[in-house]
């Protein structure tokens, strides 16, 4: 393992509140599989297919972000998802990164979208150490909610990672990356805030009233 990569395989607090349960399932969907590539690739797909997407969440702290959140539930947003595959890959040798962007999902419901505006932030995403570099992975959305939607699967590859891909099937805009945040090894605060302080957290009920008839 090349030197340095120790803080990417600790169970950070903030990632992860109960490293037995990630452990525990992360060593049982990899068994008997050696190669990291092809860990990484059942971790991913577990946790994009097997966890559901769901914008209707609740965060009481920080740790509400943890990877612990989404497996217990089996569903959580785009940053409860990626700090789950975070957890997983770390559990079994991987090191990981979590990472932030700004996004644009052109296909929003048009209410939504009219709430929210273009710009979706924090958008949670990870990195993965393989064969040497780091490599992104976003497990946001399932396949089948993917192909339901007429919307591109990202797809793992262990050379190109797995964004969000920008077109739809029909090849209209579906997801634009305005800002890139960065990767940590853990959840920094400043998400956490930027979550909590935003408009419409600010107004859940209201905002989930909106969930509810899109």
């Amino acid at each position: 393992m090349k030197s340095g990569l120790e803080t990417y395989l600790r169970l950070a607090p903030n990632l992860c509140r109960d490293g037995h349960d990630i452990k525990e399932v992360a060593e049982k969907l990899v068994e008997k599989i050696e190669c990291p590539n092809q860990r990484a690739h059942r971790l991913f797909e577990f946790v994009r297919d097997e966890v559901a997407y769901t914008m209707k969440f609740q965060l009481r702290s920080i740790e509400d972000l943890s990877g612990n959140t989404a497996l217990n539930a089996r569903k959580g947003f785009c940053i409860q998802k990626a700090t789950l595959l975070a957890s997983l890959g770390r559990a079994v040798g991987i090191p990981t990164q979590v990472c932030f962007q700004d996004i644009i999902n052109h296909d929003l419901d048009p209410e939504l979208s009219a709430y929210l505006g273009n710009v979706l932030a924090p958008h949670g995403l990870c990195s993965f150490y393989l064969d040497g570099k780091w490599v992104k992975l976003d497990p946001t959305y399932p396949k089948n909610t993917c192909l339901q939607s007429g919307w591109r699967v990202a797809e793992f590859d262990s050379e190109k990672g797995a964004l969000l891909p920008a077109k739809k099937l029909d090849g209209s805009l579906h997801i634009t990356i305005t800002r890139d945040w960065g990767c940590y090894p853990d959840i920094p605060e400043i998400v956490y805030k930027a979550i909590i302080e935003s408009f419409w957290y600010k107004d859940l009920y209201h905002f989930w009233e909106i969930l509810d008839r899109c």
